[in-house]
């Protein structure tokens, strides 16, 4: 448990960027999920669309987050891009996050 948090702890201090803001300025690289069909990715938008999250064409925003968000319903597939994040939540952790979304949304199905 503390090796977990340690790491947790590491792993934010190397994405934190700006001492002076709130805001870390660099984009989080491209999450690509797969296996998202039309019922699924419905779920998945009423699922964040419960927390708070707004859809704006392929931008997405939740609380401090910005996204750049892109269903391609022909392969099946969910592109998102965190384009604008606190400084706290590191790239990795909202990863994780949309990826626990998903499979909570698989489990509701």
């Amino acid at each position: 448990m503390i090796g977990w948090i340690k790491k947790r702890l590491r792993d934010g201090l190397k994405e934190y960027r700006d001492p002076q803001g709130e805001d870390n300025p660099m984009a989080c690289p491209e999450i690509t999920i797969e296996g998202i069909d039309a019922a699924l990715y419905a779920k998945l938008l009423a699922e964040a669309t419960a927390a708070g999250a707004k859809f704006d064409g392929s931008q997405a925003t939740l609380g401090g987050l910005a996204f750049d968000w892109n269903y391609d319903g022909e392969a099946n597939v969910l592109h998102a891009t965190c384009l604008h994040h606190p400084f706290f939540a590191t790239c990795g952790i909202i990863e994780e996050k949309i990826r626990e979304l998903v499979e909570k949304s698989k489990g509701a199905l």
